[in-house]
């Protein structure tokens, strides 16, 4: 087979995804000192079984104490329904009576009764721990902490179903004296506030007649059979509070991993914001939703830049390790043109004949560089093939350019800061549209967008091959059938059970029905502001049409394919930002905050109200236009119809057929006009 051949098949099994993933979720700069145990780690397991030993015991008489009230309440109670009260009582008193009955076996040896508080030791005892994915009872823990050993590997303590997906092995435990004892401290005040709902859920009472027999002694107490399927009620509380205690502990393993330090402010990211339609609370990604979408990215392998080909690998790898941090990543890039908030970058890698191995790939936060995550690729072999690197470029460039303007038109640059869209809804919607096009680049199935670009690719490749005084024109034809391409599996992706370029349209919708509210709520605001400055409220009323028109005019074009789907992304994307513009508009005329003794308001007020002035004043004299060219248009066809009747007449003796043409006419200029007409209010 020549060499052709090899590497037309080679495409077929370009990695998109990282092949072999052994190490993520690492927050350590390797440019730092190296980490090293704290010298007090050898004190800190005694002081993880103390906490451990403590929490159990203040954790009991905690519980025992609330479900002694609990029950209390409920014999006060007279208006619960007596099956409902009976079921209760009998449910608490026996946990009650079982925890009272095994406190003491529970603080010798917790993990027999299902309490499983493992991060203490992990932390104290594990000089060199693993890294587990742990999939547990519907919730997935990443980047967990274990020991080696049972019981600190989790693997009693998630069974029957859970799962553990190894990450990365022996990682060295570099936590300092100060910050562990923190953290214990933490732990238990955690698990003392939590510690009612950790072992009693109402959900967990069993329903008489359903789950259990009531029966009563000859004495008259009252009590029930076993819990069907167990063969203990022991066995049955037990199988409850396990999975909510083990779930603890692995949600407070999960947040070791979290820097702990205090995010420095980002000029480019501003806290105080405020949101764009007044009294919305969730405008702003909070601190989590920011963690769980960096843990969510997917794990790209680096390809090498055309620039630098044909230099071998060992060239490669010599010039890495001699250019310093900035340069060093202008010799690889990745397939990442639709979610540009996140950096991926080389940290290190080695060569082995023709495989890049041990490589280390850093993904950071442009918003907050604090949030990282770092991966190890085991091994992996790179295209060292100059014109499918030049193509595969060009294709990631190709997509970018789609979505560039797409998130300009809301106001974002490339870093999408998703705090300046200041409204939940917008954020939402195009998380979402991130989230899907990204699912639908990297799926792989034969009928996918990355199959068929894969064949694309091929195709140009060996045009590239043939013909290698063209590459200008042979890569600017490329990037349209790659554009057309993603274009049309984006027309057919569907986002939450709507198409994708609808998404915006749906949230813009909701945008509207806030500002309607807003403008009821802020009404004394409203006219109070005005009348400062000497404006007129029906601007604010007529911006507020506008843009509900607007919005109509948007889904319309949404649901109206173009043959060109250029002209037809064009007419989207200045829809998307004229309607944006005008809810930025509105958010400063519709606010509940009176600027009369506020300089900087008034002017911002001032500003955006002159705005909404020529706003109005601009589409006044499009329409202007419009239905000038609407008469126009009928003007024109009126005297087509006139001199062909005038014509027909003159042709025509007969008095019966110029009647039939008079009304056949009468017809058509009818139809014209109601065309005219209806094609007006769609552009107007």
């Amino acid at each position: 087979m020549n060499k052709k051949k090899i590497l037309l098949l080679s495409f077929a099994t370009v990695p998109l995804l990282s092949p072999i993933v052994v190490s993520a979720a690492s927050n350590n700069d390797p440019n730092n000192k190296k980490p090293e145990l704290d010298p007090n780690f050898g004190e800190f397991e005694s002081e993880a079984k103390k906490t451990i030993s403590s929490t159990i015991e203040d954790g009991l008489k905690a519980i025992i104490n609330y479900l002694q009230v609990q029950q209390q309440r409920l014999l006060e109670n007279k208006e619960l329904e007596f099956k409902l009260k009976i079921q209760q009582l009998i449910y608490l008193k026996n946990l009650e009576t079982f925890l009272t009955k095994n406190k003491e076996e529970i603080q010798k040896d917790p993990n027999k009764y299902g309490i499983y508080l493992n991060t203490p030791l992990i932390l104290g005892k594990e000089k060199n721990h693993d890294l587990q994915d742990i999939d547990y009872e519907g919730d997935l823990f990443k980047s967990i902490k274990t020991g080696k050993t049972d019981p600190l590997d989790y693997k009693k303590a998630i069974l029957p179903k859970g799962s553990v997906k190894e990450v990365a092995k022996d990682q060295l435990n570099t936590v300092k004296k100060d910050k562990y004892y923190q953290f214990l401290k933490k732990y238990k005040s955690d698990f003392l506030k939590e510690v009612n709902k950790l072992f009693f859920n109402e959900k967990d009472v069993l329903n008489i007649d359903k789950d259990v027999e009531l029966i009563r002694d000859k004495n008259g107490v009252f009590s029930t059979t076993l819990p069907k399927g167990f063969k203990s009620w022991d066995e049955y509380f037990i199988s409850k509070f396990k999975v909510r205690i083990t779930k603890f502990d692995l949600k407070q393993n999960q947040e070791t991993n979290e820097d702990e330090q205090k995010e420095e402010k980002n000029p480019d990211s501003l806290p105080d914001l405020k949101p764009l339609v007044d009294g919305d609370k969730t405008s702003h990604l909070t601190k989590e939703q920011e963690k769980n979408l960096i843990q969510s990215l997917p794990l790209l392998v680096p390809f090498i830049s055309s620039n630098n080909l044909p230099s071998s690998l060992s060239q490669i790898k010599s010039q890495f390790d001699s250019l310093d941090a900035s340069k060093r990543q202008e010799l690889f890039y990745f397939n990442n043109p639709i979610n540009t908030r996140y950096k991926y970058s080389v940290f290190s890698f080695d060569i082995s004949g023709n495989d890049i191995i041990n490589l280390k790939v850093h993904i950071s936060d442009n918003i907050n560089p604090k949030l990282e995550r770092t991966y190890l690729i085991e091994k992996y072999t790179p295209s060292q093939d100059k014109y499918f690197n030049l193509l595969k470029e060009t294709e990631i460039k190709s997509i970018s350019e789609i979505f560039k303007p797409l998130y300009k038109g809301l106001g974002l640059d490339e870093k999408l800061d998703y705090n300046k869209l200041r409204n939940g809804y917008l954020r939402k919607a195009l998380l979402a549209m991130i989230d899907s096009a990204l699912q639908m680049s990297f799926k792989a199935d034969k009928d996918s967008y990355s199959a068929i670009s894969n064949k694309i690719l091929q195709k140009y490749w060996v045009k590239l091959q043939g013909d290698k005084t063209n590459t200008k024109k042979q890569l600017e034809e490329f990037s349209k059938t790659i554009r057309y391409t993603f274009f049309s599996y984006l027309n057919s992706l569907v986002v939450n059970n709507i198409y994708f370029w609808t998404t915006i349209a749906k949230a813009y919708n909701l945008v509207q029905l806030q500002f309607s509210e807003a403008l009821k709520f802020n009404e004394k605001f409203i006219k109070t502001n005005l009348a400062e400055i000497k404006g007129n409220e029906n601007v604010l009323r007529e911006l507020f049409l506008l843009n509900k028109q607007l919005n109509y005019k948007f889904t319309a074009l949404i649901s109206q394919r173009d043959f060109n789907q250029e002209k037809w992304y064009s007419d989207y994307l200045e829809l998307l930002s004229g309607i944006k513009h005008n809810f930025d508009l509105l958010s400063n005329l519709a606010s509940n905050i009176s600027i009369k003794a506020n300089k900087e308001e008034k002017e911002n007020f001032n500003k955006a109200y002159l705005e909404a002035v020529n706003v109005l004043n601009k589409n006044y004299l499009e329409q202007k236009k419009i239905i000038k060219k609407l008469g126009t248009s009928f003007i024109v066809i009126s005297l087509i119809i006139i001199i062909t009747n005038i014509i027909i007449f003159a042709l025509l003796k007969n008095l019966k057929l110029k009647k039939k043409v008079i009304i056949i006419n009468s017809v058509i200029l009818a139809i014209a006009l109601l065309i005219l007409i209806i094609g007006g209010l769609l552009f107007i």
